[in-house]
């Protein structure tokens, strides 16, 4: 049995690292037996996607885009597609500064996002599709 899961980075920073520059959204695979049975691939250009919500029947992959440049974060939510690519269909930008967490409600009706800058607490209707 393999697990799919999406990995983030700031996109907008040097790495100290000899490393590729991070663009977007990655998936991989991970077996149960620990081994990684497919290389992580690019799936979307975004800026600095740091934090992930996945919808309980994973239809929907909610992101926090969190740039360290001093541009205004976003609110992403993209379909996940069969071949586990991945389709924008909706994008907002945060009202506050410093955007780094996002959660669902218990109830899926609402995101939940962190500022970290300002301190506050954003909640934002979802629609039903």
């Amino acid at each position: 049995m393999s697990y799919l899961f999406y990995l983030g980075d700031y996109t907008d920073q040097k790495s100290n690292v000899d490393a590729p520059e991070a663009e977007g959204i990655y998936s991989f695979s991970l077996s149960d037996q620990g081994r990684i049975d497919e290389a992580p691939r690019l799936l979307v250009k975004t800026m600095s996607p740091s934090y992930f919500a996945q919808s309980a029947d994973r239809r929907f992959l909610y992101t926090v885009e969190e740039p360290t440049t001093g541009a205004k974060g976003a609110y992403s939510v993209y379909e996940c597609q069969p071949d586990h690519s991945l389709k924008r269909v909706s994008m907002q930008t945060a009202p506050g500064d410093g955007l780094c967490h996002i959660s669902l409600s218990p109830d899926r009706k609402f995101i939940l996002g962190i500022c970290y800058m300002d301190g506050t607490v954003q909640v934002l209707p979802l629609s039903e599709d």
